[in-house]
């Protein structure tokens, strides 16, 4: 009995580090192919083809990046909330086009039932979900996007990672009709885990914009990540209800405050970083952040304050001159 609860135990220890040794390498294979200089810039070349398949505003005066929370399975697999919030944000803000179809979970913006391994897997999560029958397996999807989130923070992997990434986001501005030369400024709105990864691009999404970079982080879990050196601004908005974003402060050395010499404390003390606190909301779901069925006390839903503040942090960053639609 001893014998087969040993091997219990190390089934399930197996179970717990495979995933996380496993993790780092969609990001390596990856890499792997963008050093192929040459087939690699053609194939951005490519797939930087503006789609335009849109009516561009009259006059754009800003760009916003959106990186999903880690439950998506693709950078167009967004949720009812996500839809609306975007929604929300596009009627608010004319002069803005928004980008919404980069996987933040992937440094080739692959969605995870494509051409992988275990597309087989993702693909029946995926009809679960239609037939909301997800259950258990959508934490599957969770673990998955958790693990890449924290490949992104690790200081032997994530610069291979982040490039990728950067490079993603690139690309979806540019097929989005986004022009270099004009230098029209760039906000990166990253939930959750898209909140690590939007900082951890900005290391090479730098080099390769000479537009102000802003970051807001919706329920952002955040690691001292050198990316933090190219930032405008980052704006870190938290729930009252909700304590995973205190998780970066614990478990990264770097966000300690008596540790003054890293670039996280150097970021915060030049006055980069500011918090926001938005309300009773919780992480995600019903009384989440985008929750457009939670009301404040003033009868204002919680889907509405968190657009509206991203709305003002915007204007007041004087990337947008107009009037807000409604308050």
């Amino acid at each position: 009995m001893s014998q087969f609860i040993a091997i219990l135990l190390i089934a399930l220890l197996i179970l717990i580090l495979l995933p996380g040794l496993l993790a780092p390498i969609e990001a390596l294979l990856w890499w792997k192919t963008a050093k192929d200089e040459q087939k690699h810039q053609e194939a951005l070349r490519l797939r930087a083809q503006p789609k335009l398949l849109f009516q561009l505003p009259a006059e754009v005066e800003h760009y916003i990046v959106y990186l999903s929370g880690i439950a998506d399975m693709s950078g167009e697999d967004l949720n009812y909330r996500e839809a609306a919030f975007l929604e929300r944000l596009d009627v608010r803000l004319p002069t803005t086009v928004v980008v919404s179809d980069v996987f933040p979970y992937s440094p080739s913006n692959r969605e995870l039932t494509g051409q992988r391994s275990l597309a087989w897997l993702w693909r029946r999560v995926a009809r679960n979900r239609e037939l909301k029958k997800a259950g258990l397996s959508d934490l599957l999807v969770r673990l998955r996007n958790l693990l890449q989130v924290l490949v992104s923070a690790d200081n032997r992997y994530g610069p291979i990672f982040n490039l990728g990434t950067a490079e993603e986001i690139m690309l979806g501005l540019l097929r989005h009709g986004y022009q270099p030369a004009t230098g029209k400024p760039v906000t990166i709105i990253g939930i959750s885990g898209g909140g690590q990864i939007a900082v951890g691009a900005l290391t090479y999404l730098s080099k390769m914009l000479t537009a102000p970079l802003r970051v807001i982080a919706l329920a952002g879990v955040i690691s001292d990540d050198p990316g933090i050196n190219f930032v405008q601004q980052l704006y870190l908005l938290q729930g009252t209800r909700d304590p995973a974003p205190n998780l970066g402060a614990i478990f990264y050395p770097g966000r300690w405050p008596f540790i003054s010499g890293s670039d996280w404390n150097k970021a915060k003390a030049a006055g980069k970083i500011s918090r926001v606190v938005v309300g009773p909301m919780k992480h995600n779901g019903t009384g989440g952040y985008l929750d457009a069925n939670s009301y404040l006390s003033n009868g204002q839903s919680y889907l509405d304050k968190v657009v509206d503040i991203m709305v003002e942090i915007i204007k007041e960053a004087g990337v947008s001159k107009t009037l807000e639609a409604k308050k």
